[in-house]
């Protein structure tokens, strides 16, 4: 903006100045007003014209041949953002200035037109003559001529005054005046403004004086009528006046118009000063005038048809794109890609093709979401976007790289990929008393989603994963480098399969992660292996034609046998053979025979021991389901599968909680709490509950929605003495089990009612925001403001709803559906969305991070890590697009066996 208004008055002065010196004094008025009012626009014009200049950039060979996971650094220490006032400052002071100048402006405008309405008027022509009490000097606004009406009536203006404001009417002087004065109101502090306003006000009275005299009204006599009116007598600043100026500056504006009356300009003159004109046009339109270089960039154009060619998008920031340099629409873009590889399958485009997208602006974004599916469907699953003014801004080069598989055939390509590797151990400090740490971005994870059917996993992509699973978690952490290609292989299948095969598979290879915790717990405890024992031995003795297994049995011998160390193993009973998961099902074939009749009816409260055991059976037959499998001897195998069934019995209900420790835990959940209808602190609550001998609580958890706690001395309700079973409605939609869905839109148009009374008040709370107390039944604006800034699928909790009797209503939960940003995120992003939130959900302090990941317990501590790594696996799959705008991971958490918590500060232990 201060760039702009430089460079405006700078285009304004030099403008100004012209006319000032070759024009103003010269005998050729019409040119001189077209010219100020062309001089005001073409200056505030010329700064926003921008030059396009393209400039051809070469690619550049991308110099490092070896893949390695992108490294980023966080600051561990908590930075202060001061704030810049200054701007906060200069723009009140500029709204300051707008909100006087543009009363002043209406106050005048109000003034004509109550002078217009409350004087008598006459007719006369194409004019009107407005007659005013008042001694004023005649003036001219629009087509109403203000006058004294005593002088009017007494014949006493002469007529030269009148044929003067009558030119200012027949010549539309007034728009002018508008024009200019809005200006003023706008850029108030430019002083070139309020110059040009007084040159473009005094070339009106030059064409006034013009039309008067050419009338044939000799010029003594004009001239001698001219000082009889300069007087100090009044007019409004949105009028012209025949002694315009007298009040200022008066003997000096008189003789210039005396002056410019006996000029006479040649029309060689005025062609001359025209001409000089252009030049001046010229130098200002270059030089203030915005340019930019373009960078069209030479690709792979060149190269023969069996090598391998990169992909270069470039879109300007009107979304006009390029394709390798060439010009292409939007619609032609899935075809024109197609037409680069035509030699290569779609596996090989995987691998060895690059996709850069560059773009100028940020309203660019819009139309890279809906390029990165073609590409993705056409086979290409390496891309880059960058923003090119950004790079410039930050003084890097604008290039394009080629990877390292680019101009070269197929053969010399699958070469250079048998021999690339990953390095996926840790990173190395350089400098250990550092306050950086380090973590990783492993990009090169994720799976494209393409249109083809489902793929199955069979068991030799699954021997295949387990073989180069195997080979990867062999190699030392710290010194773990494989081959891309294998690498690549094994997240491939590890994608396609299902949960249950993932289970009975080798674990995927740990990323690169700093300070990973090691568990406390070193081998699996007798106990568990004595479970294990007891279930490997049951299902390694069954044999024959038949074969029982359930889901629940597999997965706790599973999971104990990944605890177990080597020696364990070794006395152990076997791990047991269990059958491979059930083929897809085949349309004519019917070896997967799945009960489709309904569940069983739920036993009643006063069931017999044998009714219950009846209904376990019915439940176990209802989740079960059969199938056939070859085994290793070629014979078939009938396999029966029994379903998890824990819920069959219910558990016993836990013994009660201390109110104390009830209260503390909730803290620790971020709970809200109320006494009497009163919002408290957790610290209040228990000295609440710890003076009052009688009380009531009440804990509302409503899924990811922070708990309610609710203390009350009216043991009666927990909630309140008055309150209604009566549901309120929002929208007119009544809530199922206190629980409401709606868009965005909705929620902020809300409307609460009840039938048979009025909602006069309630409490709305958004996670992460403070309480919002609402006065009515319908959202105040600063609420709404807060609904919109919300993230999707927030929990929304309405509470402490009124009607006009003073009645509580229950409780409201709303969640947020089908926002703009909801359904255009991509699974991927809403799965890193879950993870990110589990893990900050395990610390009890986020703000605190990484501190108070150091006081946690050996088991916690693993536990974290474990969720942390989930989180790193699926940002590792997000496009680059969705890593721009998704919310920021937690930086990884400091090795325990290095670093302590001292006085709040993580500190190096000492060797």
């Amino acid at each position: 903006m201060l760039i702009y208004l430089l460079k405006s008055g700078a285009c304004l002065a030099i403008f100004m100045a012209f006319y000032t010196i070759l024009l103003e004094k010269e005998n050729m008025h019409v040119f001189k007003r077209y010219y100020l009012l062309g001089a005001l626009i073409i200056a505030f014009a010329i700064p926003m014209i921008t030059f396009t200049q393209y400039i051809e950039v070469p690619a550049s060979p991308m110099v490092n041949e070896t893949f390695k996971p992108v490294g980023f650094y966080t600051e561990s220490l908590s930075q202060v953002e001061e704030t810049n006032y200054l701007p906060i400052i200069l723009w009140s002071i500029y709204a300051l200035g707008i909100l006087v100048f543009g009363s002043k402006f209406l106050m005048n405008l109000v003034q004509i037109v109550f002078k217009i309405k409350r004087n008598p008027k006459q007719k006369s022509k194409h004019v009107i003559h407005v007659l005013l009490s008042d001694l004023v000097t005649p003036h001219t606004f629009f087509k109403y001529i203000f006058l004294n009406k005593q002088k009017f009536e007494k014949h006493e203006i002469p007529k030269e005054v009148f044929w003067h404001e009558e030119a200012h009417a027949n010549q539309n002087h007034s728009l002018d005046v508008l024009f200019i004065e809005l200006l003023q109101v706008i850029f108030w502090f430019n002083p070139l403004i309020y110059f040009t306003t007084y040159a473009i006000k005094m070339n009106h009275e030059f064409l006034a004086d013009q039309a008067v005299l050419n009338k044939g009204i000799s010029l003594p006599t004009y001239q001698h009528i001219l000082l009889a009116f300069s007087s100090n007598a009044s007019e409004s600043p949105l009028a012209n006046a025949i002694n315009y100026s007298s009040t200022r500056r008066a003997t000096s504006v008189i003789k210039k118009r005396f002056t410019v009356m006996k000029t006479h300009t040649t029309k060689q003159k005025i062609w001359l000063r025209s001409l000089v004109l252009l030049p001046l046009l010229a130098l200002t339109l270059y030089g203030f005038s915005e340019k930019k270089e373009v960078n069209k960039f030479s690709t792979t154009q060149h190269l023969s048809s069996d090598t391998i060619q990169d992909i270069l998008i470039y879109i300007d920031e009107n979304n006009v794109m390029t394709l390798n340099g060439n010009h292409v629409e939007f619609e032609e873009l899935e075809t024109e890609i197609i037409k680069f590889n035509t030699h290569l399958t779609k596996e090989q485009k995987q691998n060895f093709v690059w996709t850069s997208i560059q773009y100028e602006s940020d309203v660019n974004l819009k139309i890279i979401e809906s390029i990165q599916p073609i590409l993705f469907k056409s086979g290409t699953s390496g891309i880059g976007t960058s923003n090119v003014n950004t790079l410039k801004k930050s003084g890097l080069p604008i290039k394009t790289y080629k990877n390292k598989y680019a101009g070269k055939t197929i053969a010399e390509a699958n070469i250079i990929y048998e021999d690339e590797t990953i390095d996926l151990s840790p990173p190395k400090l350089t400098n250990s008393n550092s306050t950086w740490q380090v973590g990783f971005e492993v990009s090169e994870v994720a799976f494209a989603e393409t249109d083809a059917v489902q793929i199955v996993v069979t068991p030799q992509m699954i021997k295949e994963y387990n073989s180069i699973a195997k080979n990867i978690n062999s190699k030392p952490l710290e010194n773990r480098v494989v081959k891309l290609k294998d690498f690549n292989r094994l997240s491939e299948i590890y994608g396609y399969m299902s949960e249950a095969q993932k289970q009975v598979s080798e674990p995927f290879p740990s990323l690169p992660n700093y300070g990973t915790v090691a568990s406390s717990q070193q081998k699996a405890t007798p106990e568990e292996v004595a479970e294990y024992n007891k279930l490997a031995k049951y299902y390694n003795n069954q044999s024959g034609d038949s074969y029982v297994l359930k889901l629940k049995d597999m997965k706790r011998v599973v999971e104990i046998y990944k605890k177990m160390d080597e020696s364990q193993k070794v006395n152990a009973e076997p791990l047991p053979n269990f059958p491979p998961p059930p083929p897809p099902t085949i349309k004519g074939e019917a070896d997967l025979n799945k009960n489709i009749l309904p569940p069983p009816p739920p036993l009643t409260p006063n069931a017999t021991s044998e009714q219950k055991k009846a209904y376990k059976k019915a439940m176990e037959d209802y989740q079960s389901y059969s199938y056939t499998h070859k085994n290793k001897s070629g014979e078939k195998v009938a396999i029966k599968v029994v379903g998890d069934n824990d819920a069959l019995t219910p558990p016993p209900p836990p013994p009660p909680i201390p109110t104390l420790d009830h209260i503390e835990n909730m803290k620790k959940k971020g709970a809200l709490f109320f006494f009497n209808d009163k919002e408290i602190s957790a610290e209040e609550a228990m000295i609440y509950v710890n003076k009052n001998k009688e009380y009531a609580i009440c804990t509302t958890e409503i899924d990811t929605q922070k708990p309610t706690v609710t203390i009350t001395t009216d043991p009666k309700n927990p909630k309140n003495s008055k309150q209604s079973k009566e549901l309120v409605m929002v929208n007119g939609m009544q809530p199922v089990n206190d629980v409401l869905t709606m868009s965005r839109t909705e929620l902020i148009n809300a409307k609460l009612s009840i039938n048979g009374g009025e909602i006069v008040s309630f409490k709305l709370k958004i996670p992460g925001k403070p309480t919002q107390s609402i006065k009515g039944n319908i959202i105040d604006a600063e609420t709404k403001s807060m609904i919109k800034n919300a993230y999707d699928k927030d929990a929304i909790q309405l509470f402490m709803i009124k009607n006009s009797d003073n009645i509580e209503h229950s409780p409201i939960m709303v969640y947020i559906k089908d926002t703009k940003t909801d359904l255009n995120q991509s699974n991927n992003y809403r799965q890193y969305l879950l993870e990110r939130d589990k893990t900050f959900k395990l610390l009890k302090n986020p703000a605190e991070y990484p501190g108070s990941f150091l006081e946690m317990s050996d088991g916690e501590q693993k536990i974290f890590q474990e969720q942390y790594m989930k989180m790193i696996r699926t940002y590792s799959k997000l496009t680059e697009l969705e890593k721009n705008s998704a919310p920021k991971m937690l930086p990884p958490a400091p090795d325990p066996k290095s670093y302590i918590l001292k006085n709040g500060k993580i500190v190096k232990k000492k060797q």
